[in-house]
């Protein structure tokens, strides 16, 4: 979790690009049905989720699921639901070079 006054500032520049580039994508085809962080940041900075999530319409998250990395981190009332996947990169790494 950021400590310092930069870091939080960095921080929030961050969570506010990512809420930019997600409501972007997603802007042509309406209010999406899920959104699914996954990978480095989007499984393990739960503090960075919640920023994110905080800028998007209709998410509600359950900061206690967030917190502890649960699966589905978003409350049963949000109208997005919001889900922490967990990344195998290894694992398909080696089905490609499997097949």
């Amino acid at each position: 979790k950021p400590n310092s006054a930069g870091t939080k500032r960095t921080f929030a520049l961050f969570s506010y690009q990512m809420a930019k580039i997600i409501l972007g994508m997603t802007a042509p085809l309406g209010k999406p049905d899920a959104i699914v962080f996954t990978a480095g940041i989007g499984e393990n900075a739960y503090y960075l989720r919640s920023q994110i999530c905080a800028y998007l319409p209709d998410v509600q998250l359950d900061e206690k699921a967030n917190k502890n990395c649960e699966t589905l981190i978003s409350k049963k009332t949000s109208k997005v639901k919001v889900f922490v996947i967990k990344t195998e990169e290894e694992l398909e790494m080696a089905r490609e070079i499997r097949n």
